[in-house]
C-alpha cells in the first residue's frame, strides 16, 4: 500500500529489527553490554520509523495518491 515495493514495507523493517534482537542476544552472551545498548537504540529507531512510515501511509494513500512518493523515494534512497 502506498509504495512501488513488491514485499510489504514491514517486512524490510520487522526482518531488521530481527535480526537486531538477534545480534543483541548475542553480544550479551559475550558480556559486551555497550554494543547491546548500541544495538537496542538501532531497534528503538526502527520502531520508531515504522510507526511513522505507516501513519504517514494511512494519512497519504488514496485512490488518487496510489503511491506516496515520499516514503516510495525514501525507500529508493532518492
Amino acid at each position: 500500500m502506498g509504495t512501488q515495493s513488491i514485499l510489504n514495507i514491514d517486512t524490510y523493517i520487522y526482518s531488521s529489527m530481527q535480526g537486531t534482537l538477534e545480534s543483541i542476544r548475542d553480544v550479551l552472551i559475550k558480556g559486551r553490554m555497550n554494543d547491546a545498548y548500541a544495538l537496542l537504540r538501532k531497534y528503538y529507531d526502527a520502531a520508531t520509523i515504522n510507526i511513522y512510515t505507516n501513519l504517514y501511509l494511512d494519512d497519504h494513500f488514496s485512490i488518487d495518491n496510489f503511491v506516496v512518493e515520499k516514503i516510495d523515494n525514501w525507500l529508493k534512497a532518492k
